[in-house]
């Protein structure tokens, strides 16, 4: 175990006993058993990502609002489940940002301040690279703020737009992508960041978009093309356009993609051996994460 994963169980704990996670859970669990088979190599464990769409939609949800709400907030549960899985034993870590677990370091980055009014922005799963130091103590929240604060250009930080469906919801993220991106440039009454730290602080910032996506053609394949307006919208995000189907040129990556594209240097020998290595050398690792045993 890395001096993270302390960290990282004790945000997956933190959601284990929400709806979000129990209700759809038990057919999620036998969907992945199903894709990966009963002895799974690095390659099935790696390709979860392109099969994230499948996992999410083995439970049948309604059009309830209550329906639609919890169904947002278990797809980025399940994303997290999966960086955090693919990240064992690395010091990233995945997590939906709360009062609990968000340093205070990255708060103030990502904060944005328009005519002296500090606004939340839209972030669903932050994936902080903390900075490797000698120091063996359990990581936790205090500490991990104060690695980052003392080592920032050493950090790494990945914002994750997650939604379940795209079209319209894409104008979200493209629209604070920008606002990052264009972090450095001068605009009336409008500033990025807080306390002295920005988005330039860290060695690396990146926002991404994940989407499920849930809104289909008729015959149940996902009507999307290089020039769909909501594709196009998000072909510019700095940290990539992913969705939980297998890769397509032009419109969205893999989700499993993600990893190589943003994280490729926490993985020694690549992100296969890597889990081969560290994730299913440990057979315990897989099966606790996947009966959400923390």
């Amino acid at each position: 175990m890395s001096a993270v994963d302390d960290y990282r169980l004790a945000w997956l704990k933190s959601v284990s006993n929400l709806q979000a996670r129990t209700i759809p859970w038990p057919g999620y669990q036998a969907e992945i058993r199903e894709i990966v088979g009963k002895s799974p190599d690095a390659q099935a464990i790696f390709e979860i990502g392109s099969k994230l769409k499948r996992i999410f939609k083995s439970e049948t949800r309604t059009r309830s609002q209550s329906d639609l709400s919890r169904g947002g907030a278990s797809w980025e549960i399940l994303v997290t489940w999966y960086l955090n899985l693919v990240f064992w034993d690395t010091n990233v870590v995945a997590i939906r940002p709360t009062k609990q677990f968000l340093p205070s370091v990255v708060a103030d980055a990502m904060a944005v301040t328009i005519k002296g009014v500090v606004t939340s922005k839209e972030a669903d799963v932050i994936v902080i690279e903390v900075p490797k130091t000698s120091e063996t103590m359990q990581k936790n929240q205090k500490a991990i703020d104060l690695a980052i604060r003392q080592n920032p250009k050493l950090a790494s930080l990945g914002v994750v737009q997650c939604k379940t469906n795209w079209n319209d919801n894409a104008q979200i993220p493209m629209l604070w992508n920008l606002v990052y991106a264009a972090q450095n440039l001068s605009f009336a009454n409008a500033a990025v960041g807080l306390n002295g730290f920005s988005p330039s602080s860290f060695g690396r910032f990146t926002y991404a978009f994940f989407t499920v996506p849930t809104n289909t053609e008729k015959d149940g394949k996902d009507n999307f093309r290089s020039d769909s307006t909501a594709v196009v919208r998000v072909q510019g995000m700095t940290g990539g356009n992913y969705w939980g189907n297998t890769s397509q040129s032009g419109v969205a990556a893999s989700i499993s993609e993600y990893f190589g594209r943003n994280f490729a240097h926490v993985f020694d020998g690549g992100v296969q051996h890597h889990i081969a290595t560290r994730v299913l050398a440990d057979p315990d690792v897989f099966e606790n994460f996947l009966n959400f045993d923390f």
